[in-house]
């Protein structure tokens, strides 16, 4: 089965563009679908940008176009436009990112990054010019799929795109062929150089082993997502942990700032938020905890550009849980016979070698 690649932006102005991309798209042997060319079903009982978004999360991959035009507003809340809203769902629900940016808009932000307070200044074609670089600052400050592509033609983008697909089959083929390089989380690309420093110690540090192989364990993938996102560096993470002995005092030594909103799905309140603090972005992570005789309960929260959490309350109790647990386990760390025995299971499933792999989001938006 083709991949299917979801084309998003405004259409009116970028029209030749998404034709471009269309046949470029095609001539690869992958699906293209636009909702002007019969791509997005709909046929169920939503609004037409609905449909769209849904869409999106059944791609594999998405290609975003930022020109001059903001567009339309999303026909639920109204906050953001249709194509940022398809933006916020790929984030969201996982799909490959390639953005291309109009270098004439990157221009217009530079001259307006220069001087934000600056009134009544005229953009030539831009229907919304602040939205339009507010838009531009969250997929730039985005922790993850966070590359612009200038175009200023047709061409630049069939070539770009033709690259950037290489890449990614380049990629794909690599991780198929070396399935331990794909295994450990980007948190965790330093593992070799955490080896080779283990390997000389006669005494390891049997504290930063047990929540270094915490940390590994897939079924703390939603915590260690977590933690890349607001801290990322493992060096910084692991002596806060020693420290706190709760989840909201770990937070507290990490700078972290952390608001529990009562909306079961916190992005609806961050972007009432959003509207009052001109400029932000954010980055948002969805997942979902419960037993398979349970109904699953969706946890979920966002991060701005400055750092601030949006958390719902779910998802905050089962950070407390997980954190919880992992002081559990330091805690039952006692003798050097354990050490031993621990340091050379833990060591043993440590690859040779450990390099990052490419960006990607979280299984959990």
């Amino acid at each position: 089965m083709a991949p299917t690649v979801f084309i998003s932006s405004t259409i009116e102005d970028l029209h030749h563009v998404r034709d471009a991309i269309r046949e470029t798209v095609s001539e690869l042997g992958y699906q293209p679908i636009m909702s002007e060319h019969g791509g997005v079903g709909y046929m169920n009982e939503t609004a037409a940008d609905v449909a769209c978004y849904q869409t999106v999360k059944e791609c594999q991959l998405m290609i975003l176009i930022i020109g001059k035009r903001y567009g339309s507003k999303t026909h639920d809340s109204g906050l953001v436009s249709v194509t940022e809203h398809e933006y916020d769902t790929c984030m969201e629900h996982k799909p490959r990112l390639i953005t291309f940016v109009d270098g004439e808009v990157l221009n217009y932000k530079r001259v307006f990054d220069c001087s934000p307070n600056a009134k009544d200044v005229n953009y030539p074609g831009m229907d919304n010019a602040n939205a339009t670089f507010e838009f531009i600052n969250k997929v730039m400050h985005s922790p993850v799929r966070n590359a612009i592509i200038p175009f200023s033609s047709v061409s630049d983008v069939r070539s770009q795109l033709k690259q950037q697909l290489a890449a990614l089959f380049h990629d794909l083929l690599d991780e198929h062929a070396n399935p331990a390089k794909s295994a450990l989380d980007e948190i965790m690309v330093e593992v070799k150089t955490i080896r080779n420093a283990l390997s000389k110690k006669s005494t390891p540090d049997m504290r930063f082993l047990t929540v270094f192989k915490f940390l590994l364990d897939d079924q703390n993938q939603d915590f260690r997502q977590f933690l890349k996102v607001t801290i990322a560096d493992i060096e910084n993470v692991i002596p806060r942990i020693y420290e706190a002995n709760d989840f909201d005092a770990f937070a507290s030594k990490a700078d972290i700032a952390i608001e529990i909103v009562e909306a079961q799905d916190c992005f609806t309140a961050f972007k009432d938020k959003r509207n009052l603090i001109q400029g932000t972005s954010f980055f948002p992570v969805r997942f979902f905890i419960g037993t398979r005789n349970e109904k699953p309960l969706p946890c979920s929260y966002a991060t701005d550009s400055d750092g601030n959490i949006f958390m719902n309350a779910p998802a905050h109790e089962f950070f407390v849980k997980v954190y919880a647990d992992l002081k559990k386990r330091l805690s039952r760390i006692v003798d050097g016979t354990a050490q031993t025995s621990d340091t050379c299971t833990v060591l043993d499933n440590m690859p040779n070698t450990a390099s990052p792999s490419p960006s990607r989001s979280s299984s959990n938006p």
